[in-house]
C-alpha cells in the first residue's frame, strides 16, 4: 500500500464560491496553498500562500474534495462535508479509515436549470459504503508492495500473444479508485495529487476486536473495495478491455501483537458476454477473458477461479461449459498462474461444519497469506488468490467466501502457534467462528446491496431466513438506503445507475477542461495522436426469396469480386439477407428462424475460409456478430488476427412492419469500434411496391435519425458514427412502365442506363430529401437486380409484371476521410428473383496512443492557461496569484473611503456658508 500525502481530515477547508471559486485552508492551518477554479472553463490553478498566508473570511467549510461532476449543463465541486473514523490500523504502518458521511454538491457554473433529481441522487447514494484514508492509498490492498520481484518477468511470459498495441491502452492501475475520473481537470491542469485529491473506495470496512485465549488480543479488519469500471447495478459480464460486473477484492486483516497478517480474496461475475444469454461468439469472447486473467495475475500472481454456478439450472449449465471451455483454451497461455474448480454449493458450501468442505478445504491449503513480523521482516507472501463467481445470487459468493476465510484462519492460528505467538489449545473457535461470520454477514450485506437490488431480491425469494438475518446488519440510514434503491419503479433504478456513473466519472457529460474549443481542436487533429490503418471491407446484400439453402447459392463463386485485382480476401465481411423464410403470417408472428440462419452462417464461413485457403492465407475467418429478425439476418466475419482490433460490439432489430408492430419489414443493424473508429452496419427490408415511394423514404430516415443500439450508457446513436453503411432491399424502384423499363435493362447501354438512373426513385429523392444528402453510392455499372423469374434470367413474367428495379443496394454516408469504394458489382446467381449485390471498400481506422493524446490535451490546457492568465492581468484572479489581492483591495477601499470623507466635509461647509 503506498504512502501519500494528503489533506488530513482533522484540517478543514474553506470553499468561497463567486465567478472564481477559491478553495483554502481554514484558520490558517498548512498546507499554505490556496485552489482557485475558473468556472466557466474549469481552469484550475494552484497558489503558494506560503509568503503571506490570506486568512479566509467566511465561506464552506468541508473536509475535502472529490472532484468535478459535469451534470449538464451544470458544474459541481463534489466535496466532502461529514466523515467518521470507522478503524484504526498501527501495523505495519498507520492507517486510519474514515467513512464519508455527508457530501454536497457546490455549484460552480449555472448556464440551464438544474437537474435536482440527479443531484439528490448523488447525495443519498454517498451517504454511507465511501472510504478513504489519508495516510496511505486506500485503493491498493496493504500487502500489494510485498510480492517479489519476478512479476514483471512473469508479466512477460503472459503476454505473447495479446498484440503489443492492445497492451499500450489497456489501463489496470487505480480499478478501485471511485473519483479518479473525477480529477480530470486537476491532472490536464497540472494539479498536484497533493494536497487536493483523496483516493475513495466504495465498498465495506468493519472491524472487531476478539480474544484467541485468556490474554491474547486480535484485531480482524475487513477491506472491500469494489471496482468502478461495470460497477453499476444493470451491469453484467465482461466489457471489452476485461472489466467484468460485481468486481470486489476483500482483504483480511489481522492484527496479533506487533504481527500483521492480510489474506485477500476476490469476486466477481462469469468473464464472459452475456445477459439473459451469451451474446457475441466464442472467439470475440478470448480478448476479453485473456486481458481479465492477465490483470488478475498481474495482482495476485496466481489464481484459483471458484465456479459456483449451478449446473442443474439449463442455463447456468451452458454458462459453466462456455466458461470451461475459456479456461481450458487458455491454460497453456497462462501456463501455472491460472487454475479452475467447479464447486457444487449445495452440496460443499452449505454444510456446517467446514471440516466436510473437502473441496474449499483442497483450494484453501493452495493459499497462503502475507505476515509481517514484529521485526518488521515479511516472513510469508500470498502468491495466490481465489476468485469466486456465481451469476445474479451473489450470496454463493458471499457464503464461500466466508467458508474460506474461516479455513484459512485456522491456518493462520496454526502457524502463528508454530512460531510461538499465540497458544493454538487455547483458541475458542466456538466463541471466534460466530463473531467472523457475523462479520461477513455486515461486508455480504453492503456488497449486495452495491451489486444491485435484484441480486438480494432473487435471494428473498429463496430463503426469506437468510434475507432477514443479512438485512438485519445493516444500520437505518443504509435501510433508508436500500428501500431507495430497491424501488420496483424502473426510473428510480435508471436513476441510481446514471447517479453512481456521474459518481465513477463513466457518464457521456463527465468530460475534461469544460472548453468545448480544446476537445473540437483535439478531435481535428486526431491524426497526431494516431496511427493510421487501413482495411478491406467486402459487404454482400441478397434476397433469397423464402428459399431453403441450396448448393446454388454458391457462397464461394458469389463472394468473389469479378475484378481480379480484388480477389485478396477481406479482412471484413458483412452479408445481409432479407426473405431467408417466407414471409407468410406464420413466419412474421414466429419470427426468425435459428435453423436457417445457423446453416447460413456456416456455409459463409465454410466459403470464406475456403477463399482464404486459396490465397495460402495464414489465418482463418470468424463470425463475430450476428442478428437477425423475422426473414432478415446480417452476418459480420473478420479474420482472427483481427478479433483483437474489434471492441463494443452491440446489434438491435427495428421492426417497421404493421406500424412498428412486426419485424417482416425494417432492419437488422450491428455496431462495433475497429480499433479506435466507430462503425455500424444496417442491413434493412423497407417497403416494397412502386407507389409506396413514401413509407421507404420514412422507413429510411426512421433508421438513420432514430435507431440506437445498446443499452444505457452503451447506447449508440446510428449517425455518432464515424463510418456507416446502409445495406440491404431497399426496395427503390424506377419510374417507368414495365415494357420500357424492361427494354432499357435488357439493352443497358450507356443511354439506357443513364435513362434508369434518371428514372430511379432513390436517386430522385436524394436531390430534395436534406436527409439524404450524405448519401453516398457507386456507379450503378450493372443491370436492375430485380425481378427475374425463377431460375433463370428472364425479368418478371408473371401476371404482376414488376418493372425491373435496382432494388438491392450498398450504400454509405459521406466520408471521403475514411470510405473509398473499390467495386460495386451484382453476382450472376439464379437462385431467386433476386441477385447479389457485392462491393468492397478500402477503410480508414484511427488507433490512438491515449499516452500521445493525453499529453497533447495537456498542452493544450496549458496554452489556454496562459492565455487565460495573460489577458486577465487586472482580474482578481491575476491579484490573488501574485499574493496581494487582500492588501490591495483594503488599500483602495481605504482611500476610497477618505476621498468620501472629505468630499462630504466639503460639501458640508459650502452647505453652511
Amino acid at each position: 500500500m503506498e504512502d501519500i500525502d494528503v489533506a488530513y481530515p482533522e484540517y478543514e477547508w474553506i470553499v468561497e464560491l463567486g465567478r472564481l471559486t477559491k478553495i483554502s485552508p481554514a484558520n490558517g492551518q498548512t498546507p499554505k496553498k490556496a485552489l482557485f477554479i475558473e468556472n466557466k472553463t474549469l481552469l484550475i490553478q494552484e497558489v503558494d500562500m506560503s509568503p503571506s498566508p490570506i486568512e479566509p473570511e467566511g465561506g464552506y467549510k468541508i473536509k475535502g474534495i472529490l472532484g468535478i461532476i459535469q451534470i449538464f449543463p451544470i458544474s459541481y465541486l463534489l466535496v466532502i462535508k461529514e466523515h467518521k473514523l470507522v478503524h484504526e490500523i498501527t501495523i505495519p504502518i498507520r492507517m486510519r479509515i474514515y467513512e464519508i458521511t455527508e457530501v454536497d454538491l457546490l455549484i460552480l457554473d449555472k448556464e440551464g436549470e438544474e437537474n435536482v433529481e440527479y443531484k439528490d441522487a448523488i447525495i443519498k447514494i454517498m451517504k454511507f459504503g465511501f472510504y478513504y484514508s489519508p495516510d496511505v492509498d486506500l485503493t491498493h490492498r496493504i500487502h500489494g508492495d510485498f510480492n517479489h520481484s519476478d512479476r514483471e518477468e512473469r508479466k512477460t511470459e503472459l503476454i505473447k500473444d495479446i498484440p503489443k498495441e492492445n497492451l499500450e491502452n489497456l489501463d489496470n492501475q487505480d480499478k478501485f479508485w471511485w473519483n479518479k475520473r473525477l480529477y480530470q481537470n486537476f491532472e490536464l491542469c497540472g494539479i498536484a495529487e497533493s494536497p487536493w485529491r483523496i483516493r475513495m473506495i466504495r465498498g465495506h470496512v468493519g472491524c472487531e476486536e476478539m480474544l484467541l485465549g485468556i490474554s491474547t488480543q486480535m484485531n480482524i479488519t475487513l477491506i472491500s473495495r469494489k471496482a468502478t469500471l461495470m460497477g453499476g447495478i444493470i451491469d453484467t459480464g465482461i466489457d471489452d478491455d476485461g472489466s467484468v460486473s460485481h468486481y470486489v477484492e476483500t482483504e483480511q486483516c489481522i492484527e496479533i501483537g506487533s504481527n500483521f497478517i492480510s489474506f485477500v480474496m476476490v469476486r466477481g461475475a462469469v468473464p464472459c458476454f452475456y445477459d439473459t444469454e451469451l451474446i457475441r461468439e466464442f472467439e470475440m469472447h478470448d480478448p476479453a477473458f485473456k486481458y481479465h486473467v492477465k490483470s488478475m495475475i498481474e495482482d495476485y500472481e496466481k489464481v484459483i477461479c471458484i465456479n459456483l454456478l449451478d449446473i442443474n439450472n439449463p442455463y447456468e449449465f451452458s454458462l459453466t461449459k462456455f466458461y470451461e471451455f475459456l479456461v481450458k483454451e487458455n491454460l497453456d497461455a497462462f501456463k501455472d498462474c491460472l487454475r479452475y474448480k467447479l464447486i457444487n454449493y449445495k452440496e460443499e458450501v452449505l454444510k456446517d461444519d467446514i471440516e466436510k468442505n473437502k473441496q474449499l478445504t483442497a483450494s484453501a491449503e493452495a493459499m497462503k497469506f502475507l505476515w509481517i513480523t514484529s521485526e518488521g521482516s515479511v516472513k510469508k507472501t500470498q502468491k495466490c488468490a481465489p476468485r469466486f463467481n456465481c451469476l445474479h445470487n451473489l450470496h454463493r459468493s458471499n457464503e464461500c467466501q466466508q467458508k474460506i476465510s474461516l479455513i484459512v484462519l485456522k491456518k493462520i492460528i496454526r502457524a502463528l502457534h508454530d512460531e510461538y505467538v499465540v497458544d493454538e489449545t487455547q483458541v475458542k473457535w466456538k466463541l471466534l467462528f460466530p463473531k467472523i461470520e457475523a462479520m461477513y454477514k455486515a461486508n455480504q450485506a453492503k456488497i449486495c446491496i452495491e451489486s444491485g437490488c435484484h441480486c438480494i431480491a432473487s435471494k428473498k425469494q429463496e430463503d426469506d431466513g437468510y434475507f432477514q438475518a443479512m438485512y438485519s446488519q445493516i444500520t437505518s440510514i443504509e435501510k433508508y438506503f436500500y428501500n431507495f434503491v430497491t424501488s420496483i419503479q424502473a426510473r428510480e433504478d435508471n436513476l441510481y445507475q446514471e447517479a453512481l456513473e456521474y459518481i465513477r466519472g463513466l457518464n457521456m457529460n463527465q468530460e475534461g477542461v469544460a472548453d468545448n474549443s480544446i476537445d473540437k481542436k483535439l478531435f481535428e487533429e486526431e491524426q497526431k495522436y494516431s496511427r493510421i490503418n487501413r482495411y478491406k471491407f467486402g459487404f454482400l446484400t441478397w434476397n433469397l426469396a423464402g428459399k431453403n439453402y441450396d448448393k446454388k447459392m454458391d457462397f464461394y463463386r458469389t463472394l468473389h469480386s469479378n475484378k481480379e485485382t480484388l480477389h485478396e480476401p477481406a479482412d471484413i465481411i458483412f452479408v445481409g439477407f432479407q426473405e431467408t423464410r417466407k414471409l407468410n403470417a406464420f413466419a412474421i408472428l414466429k419470427g426468425a428462424s435459428k435453423t436457417r440462419s445457423d446453416r447460413l452462417k456456416q456455409e459463409v464461413l465454410v466459403a470464406l475460409n475456403k477463399i482464404a485457403r486459396k490465397h495460402d492465407s495464414d489465418f482463418d475467418y470468424l463470425c463475430f456478430a450476428e442478428e437477425s429478425m423475422c426473414g432478415q439476418l446480417i452476418l459480420g466475419y473478420c479474420k482472427s488476427s483481427i478479433k483483437w482490433k474489434i471492441s463494443k460490439i452491440a446489434m438491435t432489430k427495428i421492426k417497421q412492419g404493421f406500424g412498428g408492430k412486426t419485424g417482416n419489414k425494417g432492419a437488422v443493424v450491428i455496431r462495433f469500434n475497429l480499433d479506435n473508429t466507430s462503425m455500424i452496419v444496417a442491413n434493412a427490408h423497407l417497403e416494397s411496391g412502386k407507389k409506396h415511394l413514401a413509407e421507404r423514404l420514412f422507413q429510411f430516415k426512421d433508421i438513420k435519425e432514430n435507431c440506437i443500439v445498446g443499452k444505457g450508457k452503451k447506447s449508440y446513436k446510428f449517425e455518432s458514427h464515424k463510418c456507416k453503411f446502409f445495406i440491404g432491399d431497399l426496395n427503390f424502384r424506377i419510374n417507368l412502365d414495365y415494357e420500357e423499363a424492361k427494354s432499357l435493362a435488357q439493352n443497358f447501354m450507356p443511354d439506357d442506363k443513364k435513362i434508369l438512373e434518371e428514372k430511379d426513385q432513390l436517386n430522385i429523392a436524394k436531390a430534395t430529401e436534406e436527409y439524404l444528402q450524405d448519401i453516398r453510392e457507386g456507379p450503378l455499372n450493372f443491370r436492375p437486380t430485380y425481378k427475374y423469374d425463377d431460375n433463370s434470367d428472364v425479368y418478371d413474367t408473371s401476371k404482376k409484371l414488376r418493372a425491373p428495379a435496382w432494388c438491392d443496394r450498398i450504400l454509405w454516408f459521406k466520408n471521403e476521410k475514411h470510405i473509398d469504394q473499390l467495386s460495386y458489382e451484382r453476382k450472376e446467381n439464379q437462385f431467386s428473383d433476386h441477385r447479389p449485390v457485392l462491393s468492397f471498400m478500402s477503410v480508414l481506422t484511427y488507433t490512438h496512443d491515449s499516452k500521445l493524446m493525453r499529453e497533447l490535451k495537456q498542452e493544450m490546457v496549458r496554452e489556454r492557461k496562459e492565455e487565460y492568465f495573460r489577458s486577465r492581468r487586472d482580474s482578481y484572479f491575476s491579484y490573488a496569484v501574485t499574493g496581494k489581492f487582500e492588501e490591495d483591495n483594503k488599500r483602495d477601499f481605504e482611500e476610497d473611503e477618505i476621498e468620501e470623507s472629505q468630499e462630504t466635509e466639503n460639501q458640508e461647509s459650502e452647505n453652511t456658508v
